[in-house]
């Protein structure tokens, strides 16, 4: 009777397992295709919950999850914003060469692809050590030192004034004034300085040189006002060469001789002793002086005068001639005498040419 009982409970339950089991095979729904490639489910999926995988991760890119301009590919071109820290060394894995040392903590210069004076941080001279070339700065580097990939210095260095690397050497070279500075000749007055078979010197003559505007080369003076000058400028007391020159009637004036002048101490004949000290005067650097006409003398009054020419003029209207406020002009009215201007007052008269009288010169 037991027995019995127990198969009908035996027979119930499996009847009930089987009726389960049927009910799940009618709710599943299977995959409509199969899985690409070799992938696999779990542990990868697109959740926010850290993941870890044992075996290894292939893919042809990864790509910055925030920003897709940014990306790592094994095996191409890849785009990273920010630092990127390297824990070993860096290397050329085309031509087996070392980059960077991490151990070392240096840059192996020979196989970086840089051009010369491309380098922005302090870069060595032809020091090296294991390969690796010292940190040092360049400035120094001379004609013909090797350095970086073999690229050959051409930085003067310690090149001398007005040398210059020829070749892998020093030499001494001429150029034009605007290299000047370059090669050495560090002075305010370089616009008029050049460098000649090595030697930094002056230009003499009263060219231009890179001097600008109404400035002119004035040798050891440097640039200073131009003979042209005085042809836009009037009233203007300057300084030339040095020296105080005035800018009236579009001409250029000297100051006053310390000493009085005849015109001629004989009193009669012609211009000398006035004519021959402004013919032979060297002023401002300039040779080119001469004794005002009368005109002209006249002319000038006003823009000179006694009274406004003391600030420029040391020795205005105040020469060791007998009479100091006269000045003596070129032309003359007989044989025995000639003009003068009164730069007291402006008064033109002739006088006798053996008087002593101040002179002032002009040009050109």
């Amino acid at each position: 009777m037991f027995k019995l009982r127990f198969q009908s409970f035996a027979f119930i339950l499996s009847l009930v397992i089987l009726a389960g089991f049927f009910g799940y095979l009618r709710a599943w729904t299977g995959p409509t295709s199969s899985p690409p490639g070799s992938n696999a489910p779990s542990p990868v999926n697109i959740g926010t919950s850290d993941q870890e995988k044992a075996g290894r991760l292939s893919a042809t890119e990864f790509y910055d999850a925030d920003n897709s301009s940014f990306y790592i590919n094994p095996s191409g071109d890849s785009m990273v914003s920010g630092t990127l820290s390297l824990g070993g060394d860096l290397y050329d894995v085309t031509n087996g060469k070392k980059i960077y040392d991490g151990v070392a903590g240096k840059f192996d210069p020979s196989v970086m692809p840089y051009e010369k004076g491309d380098l922005t941080s302090d870069w060595a001279t032809n020091t090296s050590t294991d390969s690796y070339y010292v940190v040092q700065n360049a400035a120094d580097i001379t004609c013909g030192t090797v350095f970086g990939r073999g690229e050959t210095g051409t930085n003067r260095g310690n090149c001398d004034i007005c040398y210059d690397c020829v070749g892998t050497s020093c030499g001494a070279v001429s150029v034009d004034g605007s290299a000047a500075t370059a090669l050495g000749c560090t002075t305010s007055t370089e616009a008029c300085r050049r460098c000649n078979a090595g030697t930094c010197t002056y230009y003499s003559d009263m060219q231009q040189h890179g001097c600008t505007a109404d400035f002119a080369c004035l040798g050891a003076e440097g640039c200073a006002i131009g003979p042209a000058y005085c042809a836009s400028h009037s009233g203007v007391a300057v300084a030339y060469g040095g020296v105080n020159v005035f800018c009236a009637d579009n001409k250029m004036w000297s100051v006053t001789d310390s000493a009085g002048h005849t015109w001629n101490p004989a009193g009669s004949g012609v211009c000398t002793d006035a004519c021959n000290y402004c013919a032979n005067l060297t002023y401002a650097g300039f040779s080119d002086w001469r004794l005002p006409d009368k005109t002209t003398l006249t002319n000038v009054y006003g823009d000179i005068t006694c009274s406004n020419c003391t600030s420029w003029d040391p020795h205005c209207c105040s020469s060791s001639a007998d009479y100091p406020t006269n000045y003596w002009s070129s032309t003359e009215y007989s044989s025995n005498y000639a003009w003068l201007v009164k730069f007291d007052n402006g008064g033109v008269y002739y006088t006798n040419k053996s008087y002593s009288f101040s002179v002032r010169c002009l040009r050109p």
